[in-house]
């Protein structure tokens, strides 16, 4: 387990797993997008020991980037499980106040009608990071946090496993607009300019893949995104 966060390992780490899936033809994606790849998260989901370590990763990286919240929630479905798991290896706070609450997929009203949004406690000036395995557009994440804004719950930082380095349909990046919107951080562990290029060399992808990928990168990819990584 590592004591200090690195990339290059992180990156090694999803590889290893196969967390990286390649289609031909393009699937959609939930955001509407046709990708000729996407995050496969029933991998880092495996067994017990591949989740402690993702979850690892995460927290160490948190812990580095100066992040301490009362609580760590996923985001819905994908990443609770990855959520409860860091709160399990919080080690500044008696684990007997953290909550284990979780975010729930929809608003239903049962249970708590003050907050529709979660499974568990939480209340106004309470401090959380919220945790995705992926960012696309970051529509999911951000409809939790402008929720829990709402409800006086203060969000110090959206961290993701892997950027994909694309803009929004609005053209825009999804950390400047998370900034400017939401005065949220949007923390990532490694993005695409490293991943992808250490996947296709190690899966010896075909000619034809990397053509695909440099196209879709070339209509999504955010402006400061440079294709030279897939060369």
């Amino acid at each position: 387990e590592p004591m200090t966060f690195n990339r290059s390992s992180f990156d090694d780490f999803l590889l290893k797993q196969g967390c990286l899936a390649f289609f031909n033809p393009p699937i959609s994606l939930e955001c509407g997008r046709r990708s000729g790849w996407d995050i496969d998260p029933h991998n880092l989901y495996a067994n017990l020991t591949v989740k402690r370590q993702l979850a690892q990763y995460v927290y160490t990286f948190a812990i580095e980037q100066g992040l301490q919240p009362d609580l760590f929630l996923g985001i819905p479905m994908r990443a609770i499980p990855l959520g409860e798991s860091v709160n399990e290896l919080i080690d500044y706070k008696d684990p007997e106040q953290i909550p284990a609450t979780i975010l729930r997929q929809d608003d239903t009203r049962n249970g708590n009608p003050s907050l529709p949004y979660a499974v568990g406690p939480l209340h106004v000036g309470q401090h959380v990071v919220l945790i995705d395995d992926t960012v696309v557009t970051g529509t999911s994440f951000m409809r939790y946090v402008s929720r829990l804004q709402d409800k006086g719950i203060i969000v110090d930082g959206v961290i993701v496993g892997i950027n994909r380095l694309e803009k929004m349909d609005t053209g825009r990046a999804v950390d400047r607009l998370l900034k400017e919107a939401y005065g949220v951080t949007l923390y990532c562990l490694t993005d695409v300019s490293t991943l992808l290029p250490k996947a296709i060399q190690s899966l010896d992808m075909p000619h034809e893949t990397v053509h695909e990928l440099k196209q879709y990168y070339h209509k999504y990819g955010i402006h400061d995104f440079s294709l030279e990584a897939f060369e």
